[in-house]
């Protein structure tokens, strides 16, 4: 029989720029995976989460992934950049969906290039057949104005979610803590994490130490075998006050003002 798709009609029609363009994204989310560079990423950028307010890090992350899906298509930026982000939360003992919402939400703002999306590519592609193509200037004329007010929009919009609906403002969450793909640990140390107080925390292990460290949420080394990781209620108190680490527990904002306070010198008998 005849075939419904000969190679010369293969050749004429199907747009192999377009699909060549998609498929350098993928290969680059790949490569970014298989090197390592993602975990490396991650940890250079967990380095200045907290360096960053929580509404300045929804921005940043937010504009900075809407640049990279113009390049890179949505798809395979999100590819590589979940697992870049998530790498940083573990880094900065950070939650998750702090970092991995408003990316989230960033990769559906595909309105620059043809390259953003590949609904954005057929139409560029597919557009050769008219009496005068699109080019790539009329997707920046009309996406830049679009993409700057969509990506601001995002960001506040991300941030209101991740407070009101997600709380990710909340510590490390112990379930993904106790995940099995996730190299964490729950211990019992008192302190205050993100603003609030808490009996227990995540401590993610240091792959220099070959996890016999752990690091905390405030930056505190603990030695993992040391500190309770299993007791639960009034008997974690009991046990932490008997447990050595390196460096002190987290203590509430109030005691270390506190304590910090210079204590007046009596006034010499005459």
């Amino acid at each position: 029989g005849e075939a419904l798709l000969t190679w010369r009609v293969a050749q004429e029609r199907v747009p192999w720029g377009v699909l060549l363009l998609i498929g350098g994204g993928f290969s680059l989310a790949k490569g970014f995976e298989s090197s390592g560079l993602d975990v490396v990423l991650g940890s250079a950028v967990g380095g200045i989460v907290h360096k960053v307010t929580p509404l300045g890090l929804h921005f940043v992350i937010v504009f900075t992934v809407t640049l990279l899906i113009q390049l890179m298509n949505s798809i395979a930026t999100a590819a590589w950049v979940l697992p870049v982000l998530a790498a940083a939360s573990m880094n900065s003992v950070t939650n998750p969906l702090e970092l991995l919402l408003p990316a989230t939400v960033a990769c559906s703002l595909s309105f620059l290039l043809p390259t953003a999306s590949p609904s954005n590519a057929v139409i560029f592609g597919k557009s050769r057949d008219l009496s005068k193509p699109l080019r790539i200037r009329d997707f920046v004329r009309a996406g830049l104005p679009l993409t700057l007010v969509a990506a601001a929009f995002a960001a506040l919009m991300s941030f209101g979610l991740s407070r009101v609906v997600f709380d990710a403002g909340a510590p490390f969450p112990r379930s993904m803590c106790e995940a099995r793909q996730v190299n964490c640990v729950w211990v019992y140390v008192p302190g205050v994490v993100q603003g609030r107080h808490v009996d227990g925390q995540a401590c993610m292990p240091l792959d220099e130490s070959d996890g016999e460290v752990c690091k905390l949420w405030s930056g505190n080394v603990l030695n993992i075998a040391d500190v309770p990781s299993d007791l639960q209620g009034d008997d974690a108190g009991s046990a932490l006050a008997g447990a050595s680490y390196d460096g002190p527990a987290p203590v509430p904002e109030a005691e270390a003002a506190s304590a910090e306070e210079p204590v007046a010198e009596p006034a010499p008998t005459p």
